[in-house]
């Protein structure tokens, strides 16, 4: 019972130390690079994402945000816009086979970590259409 105890109470330090702060200096410094009037686009959204959206509302930053699902089913994506939208956010939902309209009004992408390497060959097409543009 004592082992085990001590086990729980290693692992909850570990998630304390770890995994909390890194997420915390991770929004923090995304939130740095959140210019006045720029526009985001995010595909997906999780925690993190989340987390770094709301604390820049918090922070007053005026910003714009394009948040790109599969379809208007993507509960994620849509629970994000609607997250924005709430904050006064200047947030618009598009389906993926928008991008090519809305790429143009895009300064940087924010993509959720469970699905990087689809989020990074998503950022890849982003900036080949946005050159073609």
């Amino acid at each position: 019972e004592e082992t085990i105890q001590n086990m729980v109470e290693t692992l909850q330090t570990f998630a304390s130390m770890r995994i909390i702060n890194a997420n915390m200096w991770i929004c923090q410094e995304a939130i740095k690079q959140i210019k006045e009037d720029e526009t985001i686009l995010t595909f997906g959204a999780d925690y993190s994402i989340k987390s770094v959206f709301q604390e820049a509302v918090k922070q007053k930053i005026n910003f714009n945000v394009i948040v790109v699902g599969l379809d208007t089913d993507d509960g994620e994506s849509v629970e994000i816009a609607q997250m924005l939208t709430n904050a006064d956010i200047d947030c618009t939902f598009c389906q993926i086979n928008s991008l090519p309209l809305v790429a143009r009004k895009v300064s940087k992408v924010f993509s959720a970590k469970h699905i990087q390497i689809l989020s990074l060959l998503f950022a890849m097409m982003v900036l080949q259409i946005a050159r073609r543009i």
